[in-house]
């Protein structure tokens, strides 16, 4: 993994390579943000996104940016450690750019998304991107239907709310440029 790691760092400047790299993260953390889940939700949110960031490998073998992206792991505990990480990791970065709320990092978002699609045109091929918007698509899309919204004690709320619904579009408009 770390000569592929190598030769993608080579192939984009270090922070070209760090935005592509931290985008389906970022957009799994949105996500996540969008609604109320609770504890048991916002669990289930957290797996839901260890989960669809390893089924990209499934999904995308032939996908290098997936490959690079995703931790590679001998098991899901190990998987969910080294993702857990590197999502306390770009917390940490988002803080110290001063993202400090789900507005925030929204703007932020949307403010990568063309810079990572521009970046991703000038050394990728159209089936390599499209997998890779495809794939971030799908992350957000099992994240929000993986805990209720807006409920009491687990019980009434809805498994895609209005605020991911609404991320959610946004998103696709954004990705389909």
């Amino acid at each position: 993994m770390r000569n592929l790691h190598m030769c993608l760092e080579e192939k984009y400047n270090s922070d070209a390579w760090i935005r592509i790299r931290r985008l389906p993260y970022l957009i799994a953390m949105a996500m996540e943000g969008a609604g109320r889940s609770g504890i048991a939700g916002s669990a289930s949110e957290r797996l839901a996104m260890v989960r669809g960031l390893a089924d990209g490998l499934k999904t995308f073998p032939d996908n290098l940016l997936i490959r690079a992206i995703v931790p590679d792991a001998a098991n899901e505990n190990q998987q969910l450690a080294d993702t857990t990480a590197k999502h306390d990791e770009i917390l940490d970065c988002l803080a110290d750019l001063g993202i400090l709320d789900h507005a925030g990092l929204l703007s932020h978002i949307f403010k990568l998304i063309p810079r990572v699609l521009s970046d991703l045109t000038m050394h990728e091929t159209a089936e390599t991107i499209e997998g890779y918007k495809t794939w971030m698509l799908s992350l957000a899309e099992g994240i929000a239907k993986a805990g209720k919204e807006g409920g009491v004690w687990g019980f009434g709320g809805e498994w895609f709310s209005e605020k991911e619904r609404a991320f959610f579009k946004n998103l696709y408009n954004a990705l389909a440029t």
